[in-house]
């Protein structure tokens, strides 16, 4: 049997606008608050297979 386990490594903060490219701001910041400098918390996940 096979289990699935996540793994969390890093996050770090990016330019909002230049994750979601031509999305305009008004639409992503519903998801995804940036911070006063415009920033984005991203998260690096891997999903452990056993």
């Amino acid at each position: 049997m096979r289990t699935l386990t996540t793994l969390q490594g890093n996050s770090q903060k990016l330019d909002g606008g230049a994750m979601f490219g031509n999305a305009p701001k008004a639409l992503w910041q519903r998801w995804m608050q940036p911070d006063e400098l415009n920033r984005i918390d991203l998260g690096c996940r891997a999903l452990l297979v056993q």
